[in-house]
């Protein structure tokens, strides 16, 4: 490879990467998905006094394009897993995997099920919520974070539905409503927040405060394990009969 190409290539990734931070369009909202690894999901945390608690319901958040752009969401499920709730962030493009592990706790007794994306992560939890209305799975809260794609709620499981997104960014969309889905949905158009982009809604403050409220009003701040039981004691020895106890003298102390 010449030189020349070698960096004609460099370039037009460097354009890429500028541009997903929202310094211009330089390519089509409905870019393809891209298969990439799957991160591990990050266990719940302890709480800031050191003290292990266990939340009920697990948060699944997804990162967007290339699985490198969309970090906010790693702060955000680093403050949760801080108040003791369970979440996990991972890659988009593995989000009909993640609707059989959402199954799958939902069916182990494990509490509320809680999305959030941004950019091409918040295209797959439309089509997560989706899925698992189609499965029969509840969804007790759904936050998108700047879609790009044309999007249409049908999953008739999913109970609250918020989008945060931004008209005049060249990349956000508004969700509209379809048949089946009964839920609540509030598209909140960001466009006058002018101090955040496509790149960066993901990681507002004023955002994550907001998500991290509605998930705190769902589980809680979580509780402390059940401690082990402690085992039976044994049975008390029935007492000895003493030597002496006919004629009814004291039993000598021993030397």
């Amino acid at each position: 490879m010449s030189k020349m190409y070698r960096n004609a290539i460099l370039a037009f990734a460097a354009l890429i990467a500028v541009n997903f931070a929202g310094l211009g369009p330089v390519f089509s909202q409905d870019a393809p998905k891209v298969a990439v690894a799957k991160p591990k999901a990050k266990s719940a945390s302890h709480s800031q006094s050191g003290e292990k608690r266990v939340s009920h319901g697990h948060v699944y958040l997804l990162r967007g394009l290339l699985n490198v752009f969309s970090l906010g969401m790693d702060d955000l499920a680093a403050k949760l897993q801080k108040r003791g709730v369970s979440a996990g962030v991972y890659e988009y493009g593995g989000w009909q995997s993640l609707c059989q592990d959402a199954a799958a706790r939902y069916r182990a007794g494990g509490g509320p099920i809680v999305l959030v994306g941004h950019s091409l992560g918040a295209d797959a939890v439309i089509d997560m919520a989706n899925q698992l209305g189609q499965m029969g799975i509840p969804v007790a809260l759904v936050v998108a974070f700047d879609p790009t794609a044309p999007s249409v709620l049908t999953g008739k499981t999913t109970s609250t539905f918020i989008n945060y997104y931004q008209s005049d960014n060249g990349f956000g969309r508004a969700v509209h409503r379809g048949g089946g889905f009964r839920g609540n949905l509030s598209n909140q158009d960001l466009r006058k927040h002018t101090e955040f982009g496509h790149g960066s809604i993901d990681k507002a403050a004023m955002l994550h405060n907001a998500v991290i409220g509605r998930v705190m009003g769902l589980v809680g701040r979580g509780s402390k394990p059940k401690a082990a039981a402690a085992p039976a004691a044994a049975p008390a020895s029935p007492p000895v009969a003493s030597p002496h106890a006919e004629t009814g003298a004291a039993p000598r102390a021993q030397q």
